[in-house]
């Protein structure tokens, strides 16, 4: 199994207060490490930790509005200057199942892969399982943080700083397309080790549950869709 320092990549942006601690809980689980999670706050005026995070954290001066796009980036690059050797993300309303990270090392290892990503369980709102995402943690499409990155890959990981402004809706495709564009090797883990709490609405109209209030609509991201497939 590959081994080295881990870190994990976490932006937030008025994140309730239980789902953060959910996130870095998860994270602290983790039966593989040493693990570095590193926290950006995205220009987020009332953030604040509860005692006991050990990682590292960055507040932002002020916030991109780039769906954690430039947070992530910044995240990166503070991964390698601290000597990251496998870096991954969650995004702060998800959480790992505990061994999230083993289980996708121990895939790339198998592979020799530079690139691993996980299956996702989708999750309402309140946390309860609805499903495993039968897209995630294919060839065709890798959710953000299902992703684990190796340090051959580390190129890739540019994508976060790169994208065009209509892009963001989109991110974690176009940063699967770079990976793929790169001719990095890839693993997939088949195993559901990402928990995806569903803040949008389509998720709720695919299985056909009762929409929640203050889901998103997924307007900006079709439109994105509706872009990118026509390139």
């Amino acid at each position: 199994m590959m081994t080295g320092k881990i870190a994990v990549i976490t932006p937030t942006y008025q994140t309730p207060e239980n789902w953060l601690r959910q996130c870095i809980e998860s994270v602290q689980r983790q039966t593989i490490g040493p693990v570095e999670h590193i926290i950006i706050s995205d220009g987020d005026p009332n953030f604040a930790l509860s005692a006991g995070f050990t990682g590292t954290v960055i507040q932002l001066a002020e916030n991109f509005g780039d769906y954690g796009d430039t947070p992530r980036w910044i995240g990166v690059q503070k991964a390698i200057q601290n000597g990251a050797e496998i870096i991954a993300f969650l995004d702060a309303d998800n959480w790992y199942a505990d061994d999230h990270l083993e289980s996708c090392i121990a895939a790339a290892g198998l592979e020799k892969a530079a690139v691993v990503a996980s299956k996702r369980m989708l999750v309402t709102l309140a946390g309860d399982p609805i499903d495993t995402c039968y897209m995630c943690g294919t060839e065709g499409f890798a959710d953000t943080s299902s992703m684990v990155f190796f340090a051959p890959a580390f190129e890739a990981l540019r994508a976060w700083g790169d994208m065009e402004d209509w892009q963001h809706p989109i991110d974690d495709r176009i940063v699967w397309q770079r990976v793929k564009s790169l001719g990095f090797p890839i693993a997939l883990s088949n195993e559901v080790t990402l928990n995806y709490r569903c803040t949008h609405q389509l998720f709720y109209e695919s299985f056909d549950l009762p929409i929640p209030d203050g889901v998103k609509t997924a307007m900006d991201v079709e439109a994105a869709l509706e872009r990118w497939e026509c390139q």
